[in-house]
């Protein structure tokens, strides 16, 4: 499923997958629904864990955000979540399966180099946990995998509904033994 590429596609992605299972309409989510209860999952010691790696970004001149890490308060951290003012990245991305108890798979497409492998989020899977697959394309979008049943797309999967396909791309050597 393509979403826009507005900067908040993995947001997006996310919100279409848990809205796509659920009986009750009345907690729908919305990327911003989703942001917000990110910003209030982080702590303050979580924030200057997450800043110090942001300050390494920028040290390597590989931080692309509007933003200085080196000047930005907590407060001002948790609004840039809240506003749409931050991609979903990597560290956001760790901070967002702890907090909403999901696996989420990530496909890497690379259509420059043409590379296609798992990406590692170095977290373990766990079958308890809804799984939500997601396309990472040329490390700029990302879009949301799934397949349809009937006339309905199913995008969240339980342990027991997920592709043969995709299980067997996530078994532990697969992503943590990628040699190419």
């Amino acid at each position: 499923i393509h979403v826009p590429g507005d900067g908040d596609c993995f947001f997006n992605c996310i919100s279409y997958a848990l809205n796509s299972q659920m009986d009750n309409k009345a907690c729908y989510y919305t990327s911003s629904i989703l942001r917000d209860e990110l910003s209030k999952s982080i702590t303050y010691d979580k924030y200057t864990e997450i800043i110090q790696l942001y300050k390494i970004y920028y040290d390597n001149n590989e931080f692309f955000e509007s933003w200085d890490p080196y000047t930005i308060t907590y407060d001002d951290f948790l609004l840039i979540i809240k506003d749409n003012d931050i991609w979903g990245d990597y560290l956001l991305l760790n901070q967002f399966i702890n907090t909403f108890q999901l696996n989420i798979l990530i496909l890497n497409v690379d259509t420059i180099d043409n590379q296609f492998y798992v990406y590692n989020t170095l977290h373990k899977y766990n079958t308890d946990n809804k799984t939500i697959i997601l396309n990472y394309i040329n490390e700029m979008h990302f879009t949301l995998v799934g397949y349809f049943d009937s006339k309905k797309m199913v995008s969240l999967f339980t342990h027991d509904i997920l592709p043969e396909e995709i299980s067997i791309l996530f078994t532990p050597s697969n992503i943590l033994n990628r040699s190419e």
